[in-house]
């Protein structure tokens, strides 16, 4: 019974409490003044290890390959829309004073002084191309009728002028103290040609009208006075009299000349009309006998008659 009791009584006293474990403390590590010096010096060292080697990387070529990401963007150029293009200005249309109908010009005399005037064909209005106290006179019209070519005696000689319709400007062509006259516009616009005297016999002088080719001088056989001359349709041939009563026929390029007829009757006109077939190969004119009043023809050196 004692001992039932004994192990009841064990029983019912209180179990004591049972104590938290122990909180552990951190460590704490302490270094000495000498310790820390000797870890700075390691930190620097390292720090200057890594300083030496990102130099080394940076200046050797080819070793470090910097990429760089670039938008391509197209220039401001190619973005814009392309410009309207600007259509040229249309080519202004000389302003003739003839109407596009064409027209003749010719020398008149009036109150003792000659100058030029063209009729219009058309209207047959009288028009005065050139207005000068002197002389003028032998005027030839350029292939596309904008401008005349003509013989002045404005500066105390006879000298060539070239006057545009439109503008009515005269530019002067030929300074000589001889005489310079008798000009002819060949068909293709190119050259424009004059006799002249200052080598002290008559030459045929054909000057282009560039600018820049210097004037073609031919010698002229014969003596005389020489006029009428008359460019063939292909540019190549001219065609002038003489007052020796002969018609003759150059050849531009060779520079030689013939005889293809005369007229012992050309007294007291003085002229004979020359025309040329437009392949430039036949060339005719008018041949007056006492009685009766011929033509002829000349045919690449071959001379017929026609009554």
């Amino acid at each position: 019974m004692r001992a039932w009791l004994r192990r009841l009584t064990r029983r019912r006293e209180p179990t004591p409490a049972s104590e938290p474990p122990p909180t552990q403390q951190p460590k704490v590590i302490v270094i000495t003044r000498q310790q820390a010096r000797g870890l700075l010096v390691i930190l620097l060292i390292n720090f200057g290890v890594l300083i030496a080697l990102t130099t080394l990387a940076l200046s050797s070529p080819g070793t470090v390959e910097v990429v760089r990401l670039v938008t391509q963007v197209p220039p401001l150029a190619t973005r814009l829309p392309p410009p309207t293009p600007t259509p040229p200005p249309p080519t202004p249309t000389p302003i003739s004073p003839f109407g596009g109908g064409g027209a003749i010009a010719f020398t008149l005399r009036r109150n003792g002084n000659s100058d030029i005037y063209a009729v219009n064909a058309g209207d047959k209005q009288l028009i005065r191309l050139v207005n000068n106290p002197a002389d003028d006179r032998d005027a030839a019209f350029s292939p596309d009728g904008s401008e005349i070519a003509f013989a002045s005696h404005r500066d105390s000689n006879w000298d060539i002028y070239r006057l545009n319709i439109s503008t009515g400007i005269a530019v002067r062509l030929t300074y000589s103290t001889t005489y310079d006259a008798a000009p002819a516009w060949s068909p293709d616009g190119k050259w424009v040609s004059y006799f002249s005297d200052k080598s002290g016999e008559y030459q045929l002088v054909i000057e282009a009208q560039d600018g820049i080719t210097p004037p073609h001088t031919i010698p002229l056989e014969g003596h005389g006075h020489y006029y009428m001359p008359t460019w063939s349709p292909d540019s190549k041939k001219l065609a002038y009299n003489t007052t020796q009563l002969r018609m003759w026929v150059l050849n531009v390029a060779t520079g030689t000349a013939s005889t293809v007829g005369r007229d012992p009757r050309m007294v007291p006109h003085g002229k004979v009309n020359t025309v040329w077939s437009l392949d430039s190969k036949v060339e005719g004119y008018a041949h007056r006998l006492k009685s009766l009043a011929h033509g002829h023809s000349w045919d690449q050196g071959a001379t017929r008659e026609r009554k």
